[in-house]
């Protein structure tokens, strides 16, 4: 008799398999992929609505921090003089959801500029990332002498 688990790691083993072959609309077809032909529709039904709270979440959540993140900055830069109340907070946060809109919806081609720019402005960190590695030759290390092994 399988347990509760076996059948969790089992279907866990099957959704690693099934993230290497992407489809188009691929939630839906490995939904329809994996479930019993009798629950394919009320599967698929939850699996888009969890996709949609998931993506607003994600959304809500990104855009309540850049709120924080600025209303800090602002309270750096004015020595402390400065502090946000919630309401403050709430105001910015309304208007990074707003910028957010606009920009999906009217600057296709400012956000394919922006992928751009980001790509090419990563390259230096790679490359420091290879000339470390290259340079420095790590050893194993005992965890009784972490790093001590390190040749320049």
């Amino acid at each position: 008799m399988k347990t509760w688990y076996c059948k969790s790691v089992s279907f866990t083993n099957r959704l690693v398999v099934c993230s290497a072959y992407p489809k188009s609309g691929g939630v839906y077809y490995w939904t329809a992929a994996l479930c019993r032909p009798k629950y394919v529709p009320i599967v698929s039904f939850f699996t888009g609505w969890f996709n949609l709270i998931g993506y607003l979440a994600g959304l809500a959540s990104a855009s309540f921090g850049m709120a924080l993140l600025t209303s800090a900055t602002a309270t750096l830069a004015t020595d402390g003089e400065w502090t946000a109340t919630p309401g403050v907070i709430v105001g910015i946060y309304i208007s990074v959801l707003f910028t957010q809109g606009l920009i999906n919806t009217y600057a296709n081609g400012t956000i394919s500029l922006m992928m751009v720019v980001s790509s090419k402005s990563k390259r230096p960190t790679i490359r420091a990332c290879i000339y470390v590695t290259q340079v420095f030759q790590f050893g194993i290390h005992r965890a009784k002498q972490p790093l001590t092994n390190l040749y320049i």
